[in-house]
């Protein structure tokens, strides 16, 4: 699995559980808005299990796939992460959340 940023590979990090592997594309003092990806970074993209961005344009330079779990979803700002509740209201129905063991997430859920 990788993330596209740190915050967002740490929620999926805690989501999926110690038994995924989480990689974050973008160093932690990079910036999604001006970022350019390396051949290295869109190889991981391609080559990933699970994409998870956070979607409303923040990655708009990257190519991260039709299928990416998109934790801003629907929302016109992508920087849900100010808001815990904001950001746990995004998660039940996502793939990343489902395949956790245990999870409370609803198996039937799609994106």
């Amino acid at each position: 699995m990788v993330a596209t940023n740190a915050i967002a590979a740490d929620i999926a990090r805690n989501v999926a559980g110690p038994g995924v592997e989480v990689d974050s594309l973008l160093p932690e003092s990079a910036s999604p808005h001006d970022y350019a990806l390396s051949a290295k970074d869109r190889a991981e993209l391609e080559e990933a299990d699970v994409v998870v961005a956070w979607g409303a344009g923040l990655e708009a330079g990257f190519q991260i796939g039709d299928d990416a779990v998109e934790l801003a979803n629907d929302r016109d700002d992508p920087h849900i992460w100010m808001d815990p509740t904001l950001v746990a209201a995004a998660l039940p129905g996502h793939h990343v959340c489902r395949h956790r063991p245990g999870s409370p997430c609803k198996a039937d859920q799609s994106l």
